[in-house]
Formats: structure tokens, C-alpha cells, sequence
């Protein structure tokens, strides 16, 4: 039975109706996504730049800083948070939190510049075309980046945009240096007063080895040559205290594992304490910087400080400046003056 004239018109009707709404569909996505884009600048000011960040930040991954010339991750681990491109190097946990609270109270305030020429004025270049902007994705738990700002600083002030679009703002609230990656390693490893310090053994580049000690209550300039080298004549007071003292200004910029060294070093420095601490340092010259490895050594009941030092130091290096590293490694005849052997 053949279908009646009037089913052929709906039907028809039916079709060409469909037809419209899909033509309308596609016409209308641009102009919905110019909507969003569209909003008034004003309207955001006062909301959070992370919305719900508090109830997220426990799912979060990995947190992701990328520079013009660097890029480093803060990585969740099941040990706590650390660096990958430190070798997993712990961070420093105090800075991780004021990281944490900051991006939990950003507020977008007043609007800014739209205008991408005048970007890098308010440091949110866009650091993949070299621009001076730090631009920080958030990771959730199946790898996918949840959250994408480029941020940056001009005087005091903190200033964002999104990646994708031109308008910037001021920022409310803060967040704490991220400019660099060695801010966010905790390589604060030891702290040892230089009134605790009783003696000092040095091995420097020539071989020599020499030996400076002084008594309890003594000042900083009263480290004197002691046996084996008893008969040793100081040359310069002042450059043994330096180097006497050296451990207790010790102040790492960066870290590294220390299997990736790649030269012999070239002294070693044993600090001792009044309280019978031994801080055993070996520098190394590598290619591009200066890096110590450090080793505790404790008897007795007090071996747990020695233990301490040790978690945070065993199979890392770290780097010094070139400064602490002459204090580190001076030169046995620049020190004393030694008679020659039969």
C-alpha cells in the first residue's frame, strides 16, 4: 500500500526542519564562543582565578613551570613533592604550601591592557615565543592539564592572563618567587654554628693534607696548626678561619644526583665540631659550575643528627658558588709554610 500525500509533506516538513536546526547549529557555535570570550572584563573582577582550587589541589599531579629558557615540575610522589629535572630532589615543603595558599586566595582584579603588544610591560609574554611570562599548568590525576595561566610581576604587583586570550589583569593576593627552579628545592641540608667548629682537615688538588684545630672558647682567628703538622707555620690567620669556618656557611644554589657527575674531584674538606660531628665534603670543578657532595659521620648515641644529614645529603650533589668553593678549597701551601722532608 503506497503512502499517502499527506505522510509525503510531513515527512518532508520533518526534514527540511532538521535541515534548518543544523545550519543553525553550526552558524550559532562562533558567535556562542565569541560570547564567552566576549564577557566584560569587568565582570570577573572578585572571582577566584582558580575556581573550587581547595576541594582540586588534592587531585592534583603535577604542577608545571615553563620559562622562555626553562621549564621545571613540582610532581606529586608518593613520598611527598620533588623536582624531575633535579633528579627527583625533594621540595622544600614551606614553599610548597605558600605555593599552595597563594593559588587558593588569587582573586582577578582590576582589568589591564588587551593590547598583546604591550604583554611583555606587565611580564605575561608568552614564554613559548620568548616572551618574559611564567606560564603555570596545573595537572590533574590522568595527566590532563586542568588549568592554564601565565602569570607575571612588574614592581610588586602580580599579573595574569590565560594563554589563549589577550586580556590581561591585576591580580589580589599573592604567591611566592617562581622564576627559577632552584627556589623550590629544599637544599637547605645543614646548619652548624661556626662557634661549634672545633677543627678542620683539608685535602687540596696537590695532595697535601693539613690539619687546624683550636680550643673551646677560642675566636675564629685561633685555629693553629695541629698534628701531624704541628711544626706547620701559618702563613695567613685569616684565610685558615675562612676555610676553617667554610661548613657553616655552606649554602647550595641547585642539586643534582650525584652519579651524574662527570670529573674526579679535587679536595676534600672534613669539618669537626666540639660535640664530635664530623661533616666529610668533597668539591668537585665540573664543567659549568662548582659542586660539593657532603657525608655525616657520628659514633655513639648522637648518630641520629648524623643520620638526619645524611637522608637529606647521600647521593645528591650540590652546587656552590665560585666563592664558597675557594673557601672550600685552598690551596695547603697558601695557608702554611711547611719545611720541606729529608
Amino acid at each position: 500500500m503506497s503512502a499517502s500525500p499527506h505522510r509525503y509533506r510531513t515527512r518532508a516538513l520533518v526534514r527540511v526542519w532538521l535541515l534548518a536546526l543544523l545550519v543553525w547549529g553550526i552558524l550559532a557555535l562562533p558567535l556562542m564562543s565569541g560570547a564567552i570570550r566576549s564577557t566584560p572584563a569587568g565582570a570577573l573582577v572578585g572571582t577566584p582565578v582558580i575556581p573550587e582550587f581547595e576541594r582540586r589541589r588534592s587531585q592534583l599531579s603535577e604542577i608545571r613551570f615553563t620559562l622562555a629558557d626553562e621549564q621545571f615540575t613540582l610532581r606529586r610522589h608518593r613520598s611527598g613533592w620533588v623536582m624531575p629535572e633535579a633528579g627527583g630532589y625533594p621540595v622544600d615543603p614551606e614553599r610548597l604550601t605558600e605555593l599552595m595558599v597563594g593559588l587558593a586566595g588569587l582573586e582577578i582584579g582590576a582589568p589591564r591592557t588587551a593590547d598583546a603588544d604591550k604583554h611583555a610591560l606587565l611580564g605575561v609574554a608568552d614564554p613559548a615565543q620568548g616572551g618574559n611570562g611564567v606560564r603555570i599548568d596545573l595537572i590533574g590525576p590522568d595527566g590532563a592539564t586542568e588549568t592554564r595561566l601565565i602569570l607575571g610581576r612588574r614592581q610588586e604587583a602580580l599579573y595574569m592572563r590565560r594563554p589563549d586570550l589577550d586580556q590581561t589583569y591585576r591580580l589580589t593576593g599573592d604567591l611566592p618567587a617562581f622564576y627559577t627552579r632552584q627556589v623550590w628545592l629544599d637544599v637547605d641540608i645543614l646548619s652548624v654554628a661556626p662557634e661549634a667548629l672545633r677543627a678542620v682537615r683539608l685535602y687540596d688538588a696537590a695532595g697535601q693534607t693539613a690539619y687546624f684545630r683550636r680550643q673551646a672558647g677560642d675566636g675564629p682567628d685561633r685555629f693553629i696548626p695541629a698534628p701531624p703538622h704541628a711544626s706547620d707555620r701559618a702563613r695567613d690567620p685569616r684565610a685558615i678561619s675562612t676555610t676553617a669556618t667554610a661548613i657553616s656557611r655552606l649554602a647550595p644554589q641547585d642539586v643534582r644526583p650525584a652519579d651524574t657527575l662527570t670529573t674526579r674531584r679535587v679536595a676534600r674538606h672534613v669539618s669537626e665540631t666540639f660535640d664530635d660531628l664530623e661533616l666529610d665534603l668533597e668539591a668537585y670543578d665540573e664543567p659549568g659550575g662548582y659542586w660539593i657532595t657532603l657525608r655525616a659521620v657520628e659514633a655513639g648515641d648522637g648518630a641520629r643528627r648524623a643520620a638526619a644529614i645524611n637522608a637529606r645529603s647521600e647521593g645528591w650533589a650540590f652546587r656552590v658558588t665560585g666563592l664558597d668553593f675557594q673557601d672550600f678549597t685552598p690551596r695547603i701551601s697558601d695557608l702554611v709554610a711547611r719545611e720541606a722532608a729529608d
